[in-house]
């Protein structure tokens, strides 16, 4: 996790001019962008080398974007002031370092190589604190007066944040706050607790309104006369390791707009210029799903052979510049499966898109990142916690074709894995309708709401609208009715095309989010909701839109569904519920409130309710809990499956829900 600790600004260390250094150079410039050396202040153009101590100040209608020898991407603002204080890299976590101030104005940056092993190296301070990272893509702005919220009003000041991947968690005075992926917070001093945002500020998302005015050329010819760095080094000479991108990706909420500089070639004046590759062109929206084609090459540690099990696939989010995968495999008689915690950023390259990132199961304490399914006697700890560490790396040569490497570690097998070469089918799955479940596989009422889009490989739909599978597209849900009864509970086909119903009795089988396989007993029932899946967003049904209780089923049918009420924001992309009311047949009432962004992908939701009371009965002992998840249906939103669970771990209530608008 990032953590971002928040001190007084006059905790700045001096800058180091008396040993100003190279520490990159500058891949974009537009407009009104200025460097201040010491006394001297100079244009800082495409090409120009930047060093420590360096102020980077910007004026109106300007952006710029320096790439720094770690391979840091940081790229910055109309009106803000940058200064780099401190940076050494000589690959060497013990001793890389780099410090930043951001004095006024905004960025985005994807973070480079210092402060992935030692997370303490890095920092970027601000008038109300500084931002520590680990590998992560977040946006930052300081605000003083110059925020303009979209109706005009002057945004208070403070800083204001979002996280496209990775975690952060804010820390000041008031003690922390962690931050997640497509998260945003607002700290308005050191002595204020940091506050979550139900979505991004207007003025969160930088449009780069300068970026088309300036030639490249001119700007080289302009740049002061230096020693230039060699095309495709970095400016200390190193080869470079990553491809140069310009213009990281914002939160996957906000419009992002990218800028790709992949190589330099020499002015006619001798300076440098960014030369704007020849890409293939990827949707600017819209989720797509390729199964797998071609195991590749699996090979483990000790020399045995694998091969690719079925499911599995990678999933191109193209609004977010994301990549997600999963693998199942077997190989020396152990059958591993991995995925993507987090989306991989897709990075431009000179010949085409790029993805890389490694994730290690430390950073993602109460997730999982892969497991072994069969691994061998003598492992001390459970299931979903044998992965130590896992790396995928592949590109897009197009929006329909992609290869992938992955390098799989346990340091408990002491065993690694390695897949080479894995290639998506020709054909994407197609987005139809989507499956909220309901599952308790440990015979308690501590089970878990699910959501999935359906694609023809990952779910089965009877002739009779009745589910028999489900396979999550990433990560380790999985269900299949086997010999359990089923029941079609259920329909609305003015809602969406809901169906919902349930399996019954012993025979199902059930995976969470722990990896382990579950075989339901006689006790056990499951229960779903599929219907047709909004595709898209239909933010023109406004800012409140209520939804209400059509059918559905709680505790097998023995329960009653009270009402509620589902408000959903098509503005701000989030959706709120409202005292869901259900009563168990012993008479325990179970009130539940809960919020969750609106997936702009493929318009699913889910998470933990933020309360859950019970009253009436002698069931209602100790705390409560629950979680939801669900998806909005029909070509617009005309209506909402909703699955839920809630109780002590003991007793509850669970069931899916209808709601039409």
């Amino acid at each position: 996790m990032t953590r971002v600790r928040l001190l007084a600004a006059s905790l700045a260390l001096l800058p180091l001019l008396a040993h100003a250094q190279s520490v990159g150079r500058t891949l974009v410039s537009v407009g009104d962008v200025v460097a201040v050396r010491g006394v001297q202040e100079f244009p800082l153009r495409a090409g120009v080398e930047v060093h420590v101590g360096d102020t980077l100040r910007l004026g109106r209608d300007s952006n710029a974007q320096v790439r720094l020898n770690d391979e840091s991407i940081i790229s910055l603002r109309s009106e803000t002031e940058f200064r780099i204080e401190e940076f050494r890299y000589r690959n060497d976590p013990a001793s890389d370092n780099a410090l930043f101030r951001l004095l006024r104005g905004g960025l985005r940056t994807v973070t480079g190589l210092i402060g992935r092993v030692n997370h303490d190296a890095y920092r970027l301070e601000t008038p109300v604190g500084y931002v520590g990272i680990r590998g992560t893509h977040y946006t930052l702005v300081q605000c003083a007066g110059q925020c303009l919220n979209k109706d005009g009003s002057v945004a208070p000041s403070g800083a204001y944040g979002g996280v496209s991947d990775g975690r952060i968690g804010v820390v000041n005075q008031s003690g922390e706050k962690v931050f997640g992926r497509d998260e945003y917070f607002y700290v308005a001093s050191i002595t204020t607790p940091p506050q979550t945002l139900i979505a991004p500020p207007s003025f969160l998302s930088d449009r780069l309104e300068g970026q088309a005015r300036s030639s490249s050329k001119q700007q080289a010819a302009e740049a002061p006369a230096q020693a230039p760095a060699k095309s495709g080094t970095s400016s200390d000479g190193r080869t470079s390791t990553a491809e140069p991108v310009a213009t990281a990706a914002a939160p996957a909420t906000t419009t992002a707009r990218n800028v790709y500089v992949a190589s330099e070639q020499r002015s006619s004046e001798g300076g440098l210029t960014a030369v704007q590759p020849t890409l293939p062109s990827l949707p600017s929206s819209g989720l797509v799903f390729y199964p797998w084609a071609s195991g590749g090459t699996i090979r483990d540690s000790a020399g045995n052979t694998g091969t690719l099990l079925s499911a599995g696939g990678i999933g191109i989010d193209f609004e977010a510049k994301r990549v997600h995968a999963a693998v199942n495999l077997s190989v020396g008689g152990i059958e591993w499966n991995v995925d993507t915690p987090e989306g991989i950023p897709i990075v431009a390259g000179a010949n085409g898109f790029s993805f890389s990132g490694e994730f290690k199961q430390g950073d993602f304490p109460s997730e999982t990142i892969g497991q072994c399914s069969q691994c061998p006697p003598g492992t001390t700890q459970g299931p979903g916690f044998k992965v130590t560490s896992v790396k995928f790396s592949g590109t897009l040569t197009s929006a329909s074709s992609a290869s992938l490497d992955v390098s799989i570690t346990s340091s408990e097998l002491n065993r690694s894995v390695s897949v080479s070469n894995l290639v998506n089918a020709s054909t994407a799955a197609t987005l139809e309708r989507a499956v909220a479940m309901t599952l308790r596989p440990s015979g308690s009422f501590r089970g878990f709401s699910v959501s999935e889009p359906v694609f023809p490989n990952n779910a089965v739909i009877d002739s009779n609208n009745e589910l028999q599978s489900l396979q999550g597209i990433v990560g380790p849900v999985f269900a299949e009715r086997g010999t359990a009864a089923h029941r079609l509970v259920g329909s609305r086909s003015d809602a969406g095309d809901l169906y919902w119903g349930v399996w019954t009795g012993a025979g199902a089988k059930l995976r969470g989010y722990d990896y382990v396989t579950y075989t339901t007993s006689a006790d056990n029932v499951e229960y779903y909701i599929h219907g047709k899946l909004t595709t898209s967003i239909p933010d023109s049904l406004g800012a409140s839109v209520n939804y209400s209780p059509v059918g559905g089923v709680v505790n097998g049918g023995s329960g009653t569904f009270n009402g509620g009420t589902i408000n959903v924001d098509f503005t701000q992309v989030r959706i709120n519920l409202i005292n869901l009311s259900a009563t168990r047949a012993s008479g325990e009432t179970y009130v539940m409130n809960g919020a969750s962004p609106l997936s702009k992908l493929d318009t699913h939701f889910g998470g933990g309710f933020a309360s859950v009371t019970c009253s009436g009965g002698t069931a209602c002992i100790g705390p409560m809990a629950g979680g939801f998840s669900g998806f909005l249906a029909g070509k617009n939103a005309e209506g909402i499956g909703l699955a839920f669970h809630a109780g002590n771990g003991v007793a509850g209530v669970q069931g899916v829900q209808a709601f039409k608008r």
